[in-house]
């Protein structure tokens, strides 16, 4: 898939060829080759492998947040997003949801470069050993990525169960003596694909802080040797 991705020349961004693609056909492209980055890179991960996409290989810039709902290959400008971004309208908030994957990604491929050897090579002297103290910044800058969501896509893991629109536990909890859902107030009722939205980007953030401190909580040796590594996945 990256190989014919790179075949149609989705790894150079649209911009470095003038007047060849139209505005919507340019970030059709930039998220084409964003959502194949985002896929190679935790799929990789995943397998325990290098992704096959590195950051020099490409320079197609990030899509934009736009209005989907008008956004149009008829458009020669782009729409900006609506806003205030509704938390009862999941459409309204699925592009920023993917930009928002996008940064996640290239944090989690900035912090594999710096913390875990390759999984490939067993290269000690390319590979510095890791410091626990460099696993704490690694982990601050992740848990500063999370404070910086938009309020919209901030998981709250402290508040109750919040109310989502159309599900089925809303009855039960009413059943068995739990506020009902018309005591709670509209502007904390949010959709379940935007509440599933807030868990897979709080659910990634806080197992890559996981992983960098793996290595210090679980040995391995190496051919008999007693430096200690050891290739986790998120």
């Amino acid at each position: 898939m990256v190989n014919v991705a790179r075949t149609m020349g989705l790894d150079m961004d649209p911009d470095d060829f003038p007047g060849r693609f139209s505005l919507f056909e340019a970030e059709s492209r930039r998220r084409l080759w964003w959502d194949i980055f985002y896929y190679d890179l935790f799929v990789s991960d995943y397998m325990g492998r290098s992704p096959l996409i590195s950051d020099m290989d490409h320079t197609t810039r990030l899509p934009m947040d736009v209005d989907e709902d008008v956004f149009t290959p008829a458009c020669t400008s782009v729409p900006l997003p609506r806003s205030p971004l509704s938390l009862l309208e999941p459409n309204s908030s699925d592009f920023k949801y993917f930009g928002l994957k996008c940064r996640l990604a290239q944090l989690v491929k900035d912090i594999k470069r710096r913390s875990l050897r390759d999984s490939i090579r067993n290269d000690i002297v390319t590979h510095e050993q890791f410091t626990l103290e460099q696993a704490a910044s690694c982990a601050n800058e992740v848990k500063q990525w999370l404070a910086d969501l938009p309020s919209t896509f901030r998981l709250d893991i402290d508040s109750d169960l919040p109310n989502v629109q159309g599900s089925q536990y809303q009855s039960s909890y009413a059943a068995n003596g739990s506020p009902s859902s018309s005591n709670l107030s509209d502007s904390t009722t949010v959709s379940p694909v935007l509440l599933a939205q807030r868990c897979e980007l709080a659910v990634t953030a806080q197992r890559l802080i996981m992983k960098v401190y793996i290595p210090f909580l679980r040995p391995s040796y190496c051919h008999g040797n007693s430096t200690s590594y050891y290739q986790a996945t998120v």
